[in-house]
């Protein structure tokens, strides 16, 4: 994408506003340490903005723009680039997933978002993200899961793998599933076996009340990965 009428100026941070930004969470230890670098030895990289009404909206940057704010600077560089809401999109896509420390959830969620807001198609964000179309999709398709299971995966406290394995159960039984991961935190392979049970017992709606399926579950993983799944139906 071409810097058309690109041009780096120094601006008053009073003028500079957020754009909307895909990472909404902004670690404060992270920023400080941030700050100090910028105080130490300088920022490294202007921050990109674009022209709105009475000021300007962040199109890159908002953690340098967030860590200058805590060195109490009044101005700072910035380029600024006439942006379509669509150029600015993809830029703050570019930028966000080039960051090791985003969350497979907030990366699927802006995912979701310019399909969403833009009809991109999944080749299309994978181009603009810099990552492969699988991963687009495997991201994407966690957003099916219920919310609270999502801030598990967001916090690093579900493994994604496992997440991806609870794909296409009900709301009831991804519960369960994460409750018996947290009792025991099990390897992929033990955890698709209490997926797998859960399953069949959704497909088949068996009478097995789910307290206690969840309590069977916890019981057959707690050591015993070795013993045959129990079903009621048989």
């Amino acid at each position: 994408m071409a810097k058309k009428n690109a041009k780096v100026s120094e601006i008053r941070l009073s003028e500079i506003r957020a754009g909307a930004n895909d990472r909404q969470v902004f670690e404060e230890n992270a920023l400080r340490e941030l700050a100090q670098s910028i105080q130490e030895h300088g920022l490294a990289q202007p921050i990109t903005v674009r022209p709105v009404e009475q000021g300007y909206e962040i199109v890159a940057g908002e953690r340098r723009f967030r860590a200058v704010s805590l060195l109490g600077w009044e101005t700072i560089p910035a380029l600024v680039r006439e942006l379509s809401d669509e150029q600015a999109a993809a830029i703050m896509l570019a930028e966000n997933t080039s960051r090791v420390d985003l969350d497979p959830v907030t990366e699927a969620k802006a995912y979701q978002a310019r399909q969403e807001r833009f009809g991109w198609d999944v080749a299309k964000i994978a181009q603009a993200a810099g990552v492969s179309v699988q991963r687009v999709r495997s991201r994407v398709e966690l957003l099916v899961l219920a919310e609270d299971i999502l801030h598990f995966v967001a916090r690093g406290a579900l493994p994604i793998g496992h997440a991806q394995a609870m794909i296409g159960l009900d709301v009831n039984r991804q519960r369960i599933a994460l409750r018996v991961y947290n009792k025991k935190p099990l390897p992929l392979s033990a955890f698709g076996e209490v997926v797998a049970e859960l399953r069949r017992h959704q497909a088949e709606e068996n009478q097995m009340s789910l307290f206690a399926l969840e309590s069977f579950l916890v019981a057959q993983h707690a050591g015993l990965h070795h013993v045959a799944l129990f079903h009621p139906l048989d």
